[in-house]
């Protein structure tokens, strides 16, 4: 076998493994399976927990966000943040 033939196999090979990587990346990233069913299925907020259903006017107050602002969690998300959700 000569070596751009050999030189040829080891490029498909290599460009075929990129290619998956990109495909799973994808997959992670939107959240849903290019080949296959994604692991965790969608519902509706109130199909969850019906403390979730939207009132008349939008979101009831049982959906309120009650934080302690003292906590400090590394990575967390702060007041401002929790205020902006």
């Amino acid at each position: 076998m000569s070596f751009s033939v050999a030189a040829n196999i080891v490029l498909v090979l290599a460009l075929g493994c990129v290619s998956y990587l990109l495909i799973l990346e994808r997959e992670l990233r939107k959240q849903r399976g290019l080949f296959r069913e994604w692991p965790v299925r969608r519902v509706l907020p109130e199909e969850f927990d019906p403390v979730f259903k939207a009132g008349p006017h939008g979101p009831t107050r049982d959906t309120e966000i009650r934080s302690i602002g003292s906590y400090r969690v590394e990575g967390g998300i702060g007041d401002f943040e929790t205020w902006v959700i």
